[in-house]
C-alpha cells in the first residue's frame, strides 16, 4: 500500500488508530497474566495442584496457538476493524463467563475461549501498523504496541491483587469485564482500516493474490519460523514467571509477603514497558535488528541465572533485578519487524500468524512443563491443604530459562537482516 507524504494530521491519526487497536492487546495481557495474582485463590476455590493451575493458565496460550494462524489468514482477507471489534467482544463475554465458573472444567473452557480472542489482538495492531507506518519505523511502532500490552501486564498484578483482596476473585473478574466494555467502545470510535489516501485497497490486494500460494509461501519462509522461535524463547520469563509463577516463587524462595511479591513480579512488565521502545528506537536508528537481538538475549541469559541463584530479601534489589530482566527480554519485539520485512505486504497477517503460533506454543508448553516438573519434584507434599514447593524445587525447575535463553542467543545466527529502504512514503 503506497501513500503520499503525510501531513501532521495524518501522522497523528496513524498513531491514534494503531495505539487504539493496541488497547485490545493490552486487555488480553491482563487476561493472560492475572493468574500470577490470583492463582492462590483459584487453587483454593477449585482444589488445584501446580499441574492443574498451569493447565488452566496455559489453556489461554493453547487457544491462541490454535487460532492465531487462522487469524492471520482472516486478517489478510477481511476488515481488520470488524475482526478486532468482534473478537474483543468475545473476550469480554469470556471474561464474564470465567467470573461465574463453578467448576475447574468450566473455568478451563472459558479461559480457553478468552485466549481465542488474543489470537487476534496483537495481529490486528501489527497489521494496522504495517498499513499506517513505513517499514523504517516498524520496530519503534511495534515496541510501543508491546508497551501498551505491558501496561496490561502491570494491571494484572498489584491492581488485580488489590481487587481480589477487596472484592474476591469473582467480583474482580466482573470489574475486569466492565473495563473490557469501556475499551471496546473506545476502539469502535477510533480504529480505521487504512489511510484514506491509500492507492491499493485491501480488496484489490486479496483479488490479486490467491489464498493457497500465499499460505505455502509463508510456511516455506524460514525467517518466519526462526524469528517466531527466537521471540517465543526470549519471551518465556515474562510469560511463565510474570504470568503465573513469579508471586509464588518470590514468596516461597525469598519469603516476601504476597503484596511485595506481586509488586516485584510486575516489574518484569514495567521493564518491558521501557525496554520495548528502547530496543525499537535503537534498532531503527542504527538500521540493524540482529545486534540488539543478540545483546538483549545474552544479557537476559545472565540475569536469569542471577534471578535463580542469588539471595535477595530486599524489595528494591529484587524489583530492580526483575525490571532489568523485563527490559532485556524486550529485545524480542524485534522479531516482528524481521517477519514484516521478510514477507510481502499481502502476507503480513499470515506470516505473523504463523510466527505467533510458535510463540504461544512455546509459552503453553513451558507453563505446563513448569507445573508438571514442580509436582514431580514435590512428590505430592501438602501444607495447610495446599501443595508445597520448596526453594530447591523452584530453582531446579527454573533452569528452563537459562537453557531457552541460550538457544535464543544462538538463533540470532540464522536470522536474516532485512534490507532497509530510506523511502518516506507515510508516517
Amino acid at each position: 500500500m503506497q501513500h503520499p507524504l503525510p501531513s501532521k494530521k495524518d501522522s497523528f491519526l496513524a498513531w491514534l488508530v494503531v495505539l487504539s487497536a493496541a488497547l485490545f492487546f493490552c486487555y488480553e495481557f491482563i487476561q493472560m497474566n492475572m493468574f500470577d495474582a490470583i492463582n492462590g485463590e483459584l487453587m483454593r476455590a477449585f482444589n488445584l495442584n501446580a499441574t492443574q493451575i498451569s493447565n488452566l493458565s496455559s489453556s489461554f496460550f493453547w487457544a491462541d496457538m490454535l487460532f492465531v494462524f487462522p487469524a492471520g489468514l482472516l486478517l489478510d482477507r477481511y476488515s481488520t476493524r470488524l475482526v478486532l471489534l468482534i473478537m474483543m467482544g468475545s473476550c469480554v463475554v469470556g471474561t464474564f463467563l470465567f467470573s461465574a465458573s463453578q467448576s475447574y472444567e468450566f473455568a478451563l473452557a472459558t479461559h480457553f475461549f478468552v485466549g481465542i480472542g488474543d489470537a487476534f489482538g496483537f495481529l490486528c495492531a501489527l497489521i494496522l501498523a504495517s498499513r499506517w507506518f513505513h517499514t523504517d519505523r516498524q520496530a519503534l511502532v511495534t515496541g510501543l504496541i508491546v508497551t501498551f500490552a505491558m501496561l496490561g501486564g502491570v494491571l494484572a498484578h498489584t491492581p488485580v491483587a488489590y481487587l481480589v483482596t477487596q472484592l474476591g476473585w469473582r467480583h474482580a473478574m466482573v470489574v475486569n469485564g466492565f473495563l473490557g466494555i469501556a475499551l471496546w467502545i473506545l476502539m469502535w470510535l477510533l480504529v480505521q482500516d487504512k489511510p484514506k489516501h491509500a492507492v491499493l485497497t485491501h480488496d484489490e490486494m486479496i483479488k490479486n493474490h490467491p489464498f493457497l500460494p500465499g499460505l505455502w509461501r509463508a510456511l516455506g519462509n524460514f525467517q518466519n519460523w526462526i524469528a517466531g522461535l527466537y521471540t517465543g524463547l526470549t519471551n518465556l520469563p515474562l510469560m511463565v514467571i510474570g504470568g503465573l509463577w513469579g508471586n509464588t516463587f518470590l514468596r516461597e524462595v525469598h519469603h516476601f509477603n504476597s503484596a511485595n511479591a506481586t509488586t516485584i513480579s510486575s516489574m518484569l512488565f514495567m521493564g518491558t514497558i521501557f525496554g520495548s521502545p528502547f530496543f525499537g528506537t535503537l534498532s531503527d536508528k542504527i538500521q540493524n535488528r540482529r545486534t540488539p537481538m543478540f545483546i538483549g538475549a545474552a544479557i537476559s541469559l545472565v540475569l536469569s541465572i542471577v534471578m535463580i541463584y542469588a539471595h535477595y530479601d530486599n524489595l528494591w534489589l529484587a524489583a530492580t533485578l526483575f525490571f532489568a530482566l523485563g527490559f532485556s527480554t524486550s529485545c524480542q519485539i524485534l522479531g516482528y519487524p524481521i517477519i514484516t520485512a521478510n514477507n510481502p505486504s499481502h502476507l503480513t497477517g499470515t506470516a505473523l500468524g504463523l510466527s505467533a503460533s510458535i510463540i504461544m506454543a512455546s509459552a503453553a508448553l513451558c507453563q505446563q512443563f513448569f507445573g508438571a516438573w514442580l509436582d514431580k519434584l514435590s512428590h505430592g507434599q501438602m501444607v495447610d491443604g495446599l501443595a508445597f514447593y520448596s526453594d530447591t524445587m523452584f530453582q531446579t525447575t527454573m533452569l528452563v530459562f537459562p537453557v531457552t535463553l541460550a538457544l535464543s542467543v544462538l538463533l540470532v545466527v540464522w536470522i536474516k537482516e532485512p534490507k532497509h529502504q530510506k523511502i518516506i512514503t507515510h508516517p
